[in-house]
């Protein structure tokens, strides 16, 4: 398991990463959609974060970058950054699955 783990580690540093930050409430159904969705997709290099109001204070200290990245129009709203460069936030579950084909 280790060689795996440092084949994923070695595929990380040389690859493109891929940073989802997911703005919602956890209650609400579409966030829990789009949460499912992003889940469901094997990407090497990905990581997600999940920002609702009880965690955003904590989450800006520790991803600064997530501080400005609120939800649009009251909508759950997925921001995709793919090698620190953040592209226009989506407010769809079918937004989110087009970009992320």
């Amino acid at each position: 398991s280790n060689f795996s783990q440092a084949l994923v580690a070695l595929q990380f540093a040389g690859g493109e990463t891929v940073e989802i930050v997911v703005v919602g409430e956890r209650d609400e159904g579409e966030t829990r959609a789009m949460l499912e969705y992003i889940h469901s997709i094997y990407r090497p290099g990905q990581g997600v974060l999940f920002k609702d109001s009880a965690n955003a204070a904590r989450l800006a200290r520790l991803a600064p970058f997530s501080k400005g990245m609120e939800r649009i129009d009251g909508k759950p709203t997925v921001y995709l950054c793919r090698n620190s460069a953040c592209e226009t936030p989506v407010d769809s579950l079918a937004g989110l699955k087009e970009r992320l084909r």
